[in-house]
């Protein structure tokens, strides 16, 4: 019995053996045979160990490696040393020689051990078997976030993955057996990122070779660290989704780097202007809050680099997306054309109170009614809904893009009688626009409501077809019209400008643009194929155009003689009467403004170069003192109006007979024809005046005439292909109505039948509001925009 015990103890001890070397190199069990009784371990430095499993009670251990002869003795002692560690550094050992690994357990001789003698006495014989690890790849994707490990496994019998910790412990994580380890990162992911700020994750591949006795464990490559950047790429993939109402989100995946910086592009200043700013803690998620109608909104995610990105410096990678918004009344601006009762609910008969006629307001709802929608609005003081019909919107908020705007009555009028400037119209602004041109260069551009859902159908055509609308005009106070009448009317017989508004002589004007004009009042009068070579090189001058007199030359001297008689009194002025009275002579002269007489000049006589002047037989006239007598210049105003072109020079009218009724009243069309006497549709609102500008260009398509003309050329019998494009979009696709005398104006009759009630505005809009800004807040808009 006795004996039995034994040899069970002795059983045990060696499964305890095997099973604690396992443990010994790092404190954790390996996957080695259980009958292997040696391990060898060559760590990441290049040393190598020798270790085994404790023996209980052992104070210290005695190695001894010798060399094996060919003959099977044992032959030179490569190592011998005592440790009381169950381990040992080793010297650089021959792997073509078989070896002898001896090691002892030594007991302190006054404690007796239990243990056998043979359970302290370990013998291995064999050759070293180191794997062969050269061949270890590693590979990161930052599109999926992995970390893939391949390895040549023909010279390893087992691999095992460990994870390191701080203290340099391992962990086992994973058994590959097929050379390829792929390690899936994230949400969805077999293992966890590294946190914000958390040290990398670090992992060892280890390789065993083993033989019955003899185990070497020889790790891969060096600690393998994997920190959170090292898994993220720098794009940010930005997408958007869309919450409804033109309010979206922006959300992009994690990259490289040290935050992010969200950004939209501004078409003004032609730049990218920064609206958040995320720390790497921060959700990548952000909300526009409400964007106008009918927008294209450029957005941007800039990764700041820093460290991260050295290669880009503080500005990383940027992924951008263009959000284009839908049509929609939230939040713009609208405008009763009469006082409107305001409801608290759309079922409620009895009124809270009054909005106002012409007064800015902001739509903060929309209800949505069987027979027309209603928008409610505040105003700080009520709140409630009124009857949408009855409403101006602005156009630039509702319709934004599908158009173009320019109203340039608000800062430069261009109503002109066949390019003629009109005094106190053209280039002015004119009265109740005052409020229209915004600080920020867009316009209010008032249009009812029921036809800018009509006016939609046409912007969106247009642009099928390659074409933008570009509106010049919707809504047009009655002062205006009375005015743009009254001015215009005022000053019908006028005689036109010697030069168009825009620059050109007016000759070449009439000439070029084939006006009969030319051929009744002007041809054979004016050599205009000089004039256009002398225009066509900038040395043309004003005054050269204006004709001379038809009185007697020796009293009304022509252009020529006007300047050389003017150089010589000017000459002696300067030297009896002093310069500055002289120049000021010169220029009134010179304006062309002025024809000159001289008051002693004697019937038949003359005047010399140096100013005196001579009888008829030439001899000289002599004072009473018997100095010889000067010729005394009178300046005579001509009298005749003057025009402000576009440069800001004042030109006179033409000497030809040319007047601004040349170009209004005929075959049978008056100057009511292009200027309302009364009422106009532009006063209720549903009428506007526009062209077509082209898509990619942005330039306006030429028609017959310029925008504005108030004359018989602008009349629809005389429509281009461009003009006749435009009246198709607006008549047959969109249903509104022309009137004869104007290409570009367009109105809608239906519902001006169907409003009947619809009144004439007499003043300009209000621009102050109650406004909500955003979509969330509400504050006072000022008249220039800006918010108070």
């Amino acid at each position: 019995m006795r004996r039995l015990l034994t040899v069970l103890l002795f059983l045990a001890l060696i499964v305890v053996a095997g099973i604690t070397a396992a443990f010994m190199i790092h404190m954790n069990p390996r996957p080695v045979k259980s009958q292997a009784r040696l391990a060898i371990t060559e760590r990441e430095n290049g040393s190598i160990f020798l270790s085994w499993a404790q023996v209980e009670g052992a104070e210290c251990y005695n190695v001894q490696i010798s060399a094996i002869e060919t003959d099977g003795s044992i032959g030179d002692t490569l190592l011998e040393v005592s440790t009381d560690e169950t381990s040992c550094a080793l010297p650089e050992l021959p792997l073509d020689r078989e070896l002898s690994f001896v090691v002892t357990a030594k007991f302190k001789e006054d404690e007796p051990t239990e243990v056998p003698k043979a359970d302290s006495y370990i013998e291995v014989k064999g050759f070293i078997c180191a794997p062969n690890t050269s061949k270890l790849e590693r590979r990161t994707s930052v599109d999926d976030a992995t970390v893939t490990l391949s390895w040549d496994v023909s010279e390893g019998d087992s691999y095992q993955l460990y994870q390191v910790d701080e203290n340099g412990n391992l962990t086992p994580i994973d058994t590959p057996d097929n050379g390829l380890k792929t390690m899936n990162f994230g949400e969805n992911g077999e293992y966890s990122l590294p946190g914000m700020g958390e040290a990398p994750m670090m992992i060892i591949l280890e390789a065993t070779r083993e033989t019955d006795s003899l185990i070497y464990r020889k790790r891969c490559s060096p600690v393998i660290s994997i920190d959170r950047n090292s898994l993220m790429g720098t794009d940010p993939d930005l997408s958007f989704s869309d919450n409804g109402d033109n309010s979206y989100t922006l959300y992009w995946q994690e990259t490289k780097g040290n935050g992010y910086k969200v950004e939209l592009w501004d078409d003004n200043d032609n730049k990218w202007n920064e609206v958040a700013d995320f720390s790497l803690e921060d959700e990548r998620i952000y909300n526009t809050g409400h964007l106008k109608s009918n927008r294209s909104y450029h957005y941007r995610i800039s990764v700041k680099g820093g460290a991260s990105l050295p290669s880009v410096g503080m500005d990383g990678s940027t992924d951008e997306v263009v959000i284009t918004t839908s049509t929609s009344e939230y939040y713009a601006l609208i405008w009763p054309m009469k006082d409107l009762p305001i409801y608290a609910t759309i079922t409620d008969s009895q009124p809270v109170g009054t909005a106002k006629a012409a007064k800015a307001y902001c739509v903060a709802n929309v209800a949505e009614g069987i027979e027309y929608d209603r928008f409610y609005i505040e105003d700080g003081t009520v709140a409630g809904y009124i009857d949408s019909r009855y409403c101006m919107i602005n156009l630039s908020d509702y319709l934004g893009d599908l158009c173009s705007y320019d109203i340039t009555n608000s800062y430069g009028s261009i109503f002109k009688v066949h390019e003629f400037g009109v005094n106190d119209i053209t280039g002015k602004v004119l009265p109740g626009y005052e409020n229209v041109h915004r600080e920020d260069g867009t316009f209010l551009v008032p249009l009812l409501y029921p036809v800018a859902k009509k006016l939609e159908v046409a912007a969106r055509q247009a642009l099928v077809e390659g074409y933008r609308l570009k509106i010049y005009e919707a809504y047009r106070p009655h002062e205006t019209t009375r005015f743009i009448y009254d001015t215009t009317n005022a000053q019908i017989n006028n005689p036109v400008a010697v030069r168009t508004f825009s620059g050109m002589p007016m000759e070449l004007f009439l000439k070029d643009s084939g006006n009969d004009i030319f051929n009744e009042k002007i041809n054979g009068r004016v050599d205009t194929d000089a004039l256009a070579e002398k225009y066509k090189t900038g040395i043309y001058d004003s005054s050269e155009v204006i004709p001379e007199s038809d009185a007697d030359a020796s009293v009304n001297l022509n252009t020529e003689t006007q300047q050389a008689y003017a150089r010589s009194f000017v000459n002696q002025t300067q030297e009896l009467k002093g310069a500055e009275e002289a120049m000021k002579l010169a220029e009134l002269i010179n304006t062309g403004n002025y024809e000159i007489t001289v008051s002693n000049l004697p019937e038949g006589g003359s005047i010399d170069g140096k100013g005196y002047i001579h009888t008829a037989d030439g001899k000289e006239v002599l004072d009473e003192v018997g100095y010889w007598t000067w010729a005394a210049f009178e300046l005579k105003e001509i009298n005749r109006a003057t025009y402000t072109d576009i440069h800001g020079n004042e030109m006179p009218s033409n000497k030809y007979g040319v007047i601004f009724n040349d170009f209004i009243t005929r075959n049978g069309f008056r100057m009511g024809s292009f200027l309302a006497v009364s009422g106009s549709r532009h006063n209720k609102g549903t009428a506007l005046d526009l062209t077509l500008e082209d898509i990619e260009t942005g330039e306006e398509l030429k028609m017959q005439t310029a925008m504005h003309d108030l004359s018989v050329y602008s009349v629809t019998g005389k429509n281009n292909e461009m003009a006749k494009v435009l009246d198709r979009i607006m008549t047959n696709v969109a249903g509104f109505n022309g009137i004869v005398s104007e290409w570009w104006h367009f109105q809608d009759d239906k519902i001006v039948n169907e409003l009947s009630d619809l009144p004439y505005l007499e003043k300009g809009i209000d621009s102050e509001c109650y406004y909500t800004k955003d979509g969330k807040t509400f504050n006072q808009m000022n008249a220039d925009g800006t918010f108070g």
